[in-house]
């Protein structure tokens, strides 16, 4: 709407939202980035040059998928948790931000 006065808040989160994202998130992790919302997120972050690495049960949907580093995760099997945990230790990795997307696949 042209000519509309906006409120000091409203300027601030639509003119420094993404100045705000480079400089408070590196490096972010997305728990079921293969689809959906976690391939959303990780596309956004991604493009506003965030780190990103993006797991999934299903390491294939995330093929293709460029600028994002890849990495299997079932988060209903601590074996699987544990692994990857050792692999981010491993190799000095840590995060500014967590999406937890996953869904827990298994009925209640």
């Amino acid at each position: 709407m042209r000519g509309k006065k906006r409120t000091r808040h409203e300027v601030f989160s639509a003119e420094n939202e993404r100045v705000l994202l480079k400089k408070r998130y590196k490096t972010a992790l997305v728990t079921g980035a293969g689809s959906g919302l976690g391939r959303a997120f990780s596309d956004m972050l991604r493009k506003e040059g965030v780190i990103v690495w993006g797991t999934s049960r299903k390491i294939d949907s995330l093929e293709g998928f460029s600028g994002i580093e890849a990495a299997p995760l079932d988060l209903c099997n601590s074996k699987s948790i544990q692994s990857l945990l050792g692999f981010f230790d491993d190799k000095g990795i840590e995060f500014d931000l967590l999406i937890n997307n996953a869904r827990n696949r298994k009925s209640t």
